[in-house]
């Protein structure tokens, strides 16, 4: 996995812990947990790539997104950061 795709991976993951944490009568929370639910949604597919990437079982995101400090302890993506001073090349 290049380092920006470890980036991106580990970005969206951050997003949806963040919309699935707030009130269930928050807009970014029901968008985020109506499209969960489209088997077929492009931005989905994405999610269950990023969740296998993670070693997180996607049935679970809800779950494991309530205490964002789960997703911190994966630490497959979270260190492939490149440095300052180095080229993205992947």
């Amino acid at each position: 996995m290049s380092a920006l795709s470890a980036i991106l991976t580990e970005k969206r993951l951050c997003w949806v812990g963040r919309a699935l944490r707030q009130d269930i009568a928050d807009r970014s929370h029901n968008n985020v947990t109506d499209e969960l639910e489209k088997p077929h949604s492009e931005w989905t597919k994405l999610i269950e790539d990023d969740c296998t990437v993670m070693g997180i079982d996607f049935t679970e995101i809800p779950t494991v997104c309530q205490d964002h400090k789960v997703l911190g302890s994966k630490e497959v993506v979270l260190h492939v950061r490149p440095t300052v001073g180095t080229s993205v090349s992947d």
